[in-house]
């Protein structure tokens, strides 16, 4: 064997080496317990980034519990979080025989368990409840 084709042969060798490497210390952290309960439940806010005129984010679920301004939100996966409500939150609802919704602002309408697409824009460094629209499932089946 020559230099050149051992050289190669050690690369592809190190090639390999390195992508199991990578692999299996993958799999060790989706494996581990600890660090996917903190990705799940984490409710902390990335950092703001100045490039951004605005950061949002939705989340797709039902309300669960209203306490003044703060709204509990329970996503479609299991997994709720708390947030306050913006200062300029609109809630969007239609009546069964309207396909036009009217916005509120006020939280006393919030229906509790109904599915909603929940906005929420980052302010501050926390996410703040923007707007609340509720699905036209739930307003067919007439629960709003």
């Amino acid at each position: 064997m020559n230099s050149s084709s051992s050289k190669y042969l050690l690369v592809i060798i190190l090639l390999i080496l390195a992508f199991a490497a990578g692999f299996f210390s993958g799999k060790n952290i989706a494996n581990n317990p600890q660090m996917a309960s903190k990705q799940a439940g984490s409710t902390k806010a990335p950092q703001p980034n100045s490039i951004f005129k605005m950061q949002q984010a939705f989340i797709q679920g039902t309300i669960t519990k209203v306490d003044g301004q703060i709204v509990t939100v329970k996503n479609d996966q299991g997994v709720s979080s708390a947030f306050p409500a913006s200062k300029r939150i609109s809630i969007y609802q239609s009546s069964p025989n309207s396909k036009q919704s009217t916005a509120s602002s006020d939280l006393k309408i919030i229906s509790i368990g109904i599915p909603a697409l929940v906005s929420l824009e980052l302010v501050n460094g926390e996410y703040q409840i923007t707007s609340i629209s509720y699905t036209s499932s739930a307003i067919e089946r007439g629960k709003i």
